[in-house]
């Protein structure tokens, strides 16, 4: 991997953002640091490969796409784009509101980002509560509306308004819930039952210079990428990364971080043009997992935030309950820890064998593709699926197929 894909990805930014909180108090300070730290980084890789020609000799076709786009890209407004976000931060904290989300929307519709879907129906999803309790299927559910007291100050949620959280491993969820083990948690999969667009509010430049990787949880870009294109997914990248500072352990306990803003504000700019919601990923154990060379796909770190909408006659969101399927939560202790990656894919096989009418043909390559979308990851030097989170996670993925291969 070169100088310019590493830049990319989202753990060498995690460095960058983590100096800029230790060296500032104020999040809007945080923010001028990044800016600085960013364009330097940026200014010191272009200026290593324009006086090494070896660097470039060494680099894959999309990394010299990506190189030569990025001179194109003239720095003042790159400088600007860090300045525009500045002021819109600095504009809400003053209790300006009606301006800031004003200029998010000039923002965001100047650059014309946020606008590319991915439909999550293909999807197997996850979400967990913490929990000893017996807990039903609208358990697994999303807060009641009966009961936003509850409702803890997250990174896109919206004031007073439950969001729908889920992940792409079981191993994200426990995580996004402070977890370090299974033993306390229910888990459940979710699916949705019709096509469900969301926002892909992720690094698109780090998916195209993975292109080659065989990976059903990473996009394909299988058009050539324009000039255009790239500066779109290039300030997208900018805003995203600026809504991905991790909120001060310190301040855990307090009711405003400051790092949520600006992700809040682009949740409430997305709910109010009719979105869905939105794929993002997890600012959480960044360094400790994708430092593995060997981890070439991050999805597992994926979250989903889906908007919920006031039912006047349900205390959820009962258009919303519809559209998934959830599993019955189980713990841990109910598993069969026997299960193995082959046994999985091997129910995949039985599947496709008896599904004559080709119903359940979502399903025929689900064992394969966990297989390899966590290839490489480890999780206390035990490779993911011999691990007790993987196991979980291999456990409710078996136990899906099984009813599905139950109904053909």
């Amino acid at each position: 991997m070169s100088e310019i894909a590493d830049f990319f990805t989202h753990q060498y930014q995690f460095k960058l953002r983590r100096l800029c909180q230790v060296e500032s108090e104020r999040y809007e300070d945080v923010l001028q640091n990044y800016k600085l730290a960013f364009l330097t980084e940026l200014k010191l890789i272009e200026n290593q490969i324009s006086t090494d020609g070896t660097i470039i000799s060494q680099m894959t076709e999309y990394e010299k796409i990506v190189y030569q786009f990025l001179k194109e890209i003239d720095i003042t407004t790159i400088q600007d784009a860090f300045i525009e976000l500045e002021n819109i931060y600095v504009k809400w904290i003053d209790f300006k509101s009606k301006e800031a989300i004003s200029l998010l929307e000039k923002f965001i519709e100047s650059k014309q980002i946020l606008n590319e879907e991915i439909d999550i129906q293909k999807y197997i999803l996850f979400r967990a509560r913490k929990s000893q309790d017996i807990l039903t299927k609208l358990d697994m559910f999303h807060i009641p509306f009966n009961k936003r007291y509850l409702i803890s100050n997250q990174r896109y949620s919206l004031t007073g308004q439950p969001l729908f959280y889920l992940g792409l491993s079981v191993y994200d969820i426990i995580n996004e819930l402070g977890g370090d083990s299974c033993d306390e948690y229910k888990v459940s999969t979710i699916e949705f039952k019709n096509s469900f667009d969301v926002i892909d509010f992720r690094n698109k430049i780090d998916f195209f210079l993975k292109r080659k990787m065989t990976d059903s949880l990473i996009p394909e870009y299988s058009e050539e990428i324009t000039l255009d294109k790239f500066k779109k997914w290039f300030f997208e990248f900018i805003l995203i990364e600026c809504c991905s500072f991790e909120r001060k352990k310190e301040h855990s306990t307090y009711y405003f971080y400051e790092e949520y803003v600006l992700p809040q504000m682009v949740a409430q700019y997305l709910k109010e043009t009719g979105k869905n919601g939105l794929v993002y990923s997890s600012t959480k154990k960044c360094l400790e997992q994708d430092t593995l060379r060997k981890v070439v796909n991050f999805s597992y770190k994926d979250n989903i935030a889906i908007f919920t909408h006031f039912d006047r006659e349900h205390i959820y969101d009962d258009k919303l309950f519809h559209e998934v399927k959830i599993s019955t939560p189980i713990a841990y202790s109910k598993i069969d820890e026997s299960l193995t990656i082959e046994k999985l894919i091997a129910i995949c096989d039985s599947l496709k064998d008896m599904d004559t009418g080709g119903d359940f043909e979502k399903y025929y390559n689900v064992g394969l593709e966990q297989k390899n979308a966590f290839a490489g990851l480890q999780i206390k030097k035990d490779e993911y699926f011999t691990s007790q989170i993987g196991k979980f996670q291999l456990y409710l993925v078996y136990y899906l197929l099984y009813e599905k291969r139950n109904q053909v």
